[in-house]
């Protein structure tokens, strides 16, 4: 008896996808002003970790946005 195997596709709603990178665009956004007019009381920590996270932040956005390579 022979099996068969099934080939499942995941696709993603594009619009979706583009919701979720714009929502990663303005937390960069955010999180910049956020520290450029000290809208919270940041430790030094606090600040370094609120720049350190919007790097991959932003390559994930660029990448769901389509902007990346291959695209």
């Amino acid at each position: 008896m022979s099996r068969r195997r099934r080939s499942f596709r995941v696709t993603a709603v594009v619009g979706a996808v583009r919701a979720v990178a714009a929502c990663g665009f303005d937390w960069i956004v955010l999180s910049l002003a956020v520290l450029v007019f000290g809208l919270l009381d940041l430790t030094a920590a606090g600040k370094t970790w609120t720049v350190v996270q919007t790097v991959p932040v932003g390559v994930f956005a660029v990448l769901q946005a389509g902007f990346g390579p291959g695209r």
